[in-house]
């Protein structure tokens, strides 16, 4: 992984392994002021620091859900907009439980674990 994705990715997993844009965008600020990074070399766009397109293009480069993905590890997932999470195994998982406990049937009772 790259320097901002290494950094993204820490971000997001100081803040917890999920969060909106608001709070991956200060915990990513104030992880590159410890590490030293300088992001005064992104320019200002439209009046706002352009080192949150940098977050978002990496969160989009590493997710498989987004047509941005680059293929070079699929290491985020989109719960909902604005709000992203670190793809792993458990999250993947308990998505994929969810979604599948709609069918579970039990003594009779249709879609039983669903309602």
């Amino acid at each position: 992984m790259g320097k901002w994705t290494d950094s993204v990715f820490e971000a997001l997993k100081n803040c917890g392994g999920q969060a909106a844009y608001e709070e991956l965008y200060q915990e990513f600020e104030n992880l590159c002021k410890k590490k030293g990074y300088d992001l005064s070399i992104f320019n200002d766009y439209k009046g706002k620091p352009n080192w949150k397109s940098t977050v978002r293009r990496e969160l989009q480069q590493h997710s498989s859900h987004k047509k941005a993905f680059l293929n070079k590890g699929d290491l985020f997932f989109p719960l909902k907009d604005g709000i992203w999470a670190i793809k792993d195994n458990k999250t993947m998982l308990k998505i994929i439980c969810f979604y599948l406990s709609k069918y579970l049937d039990f003594n009779g009772v249709k879609n039983y674990s669903y309602n």
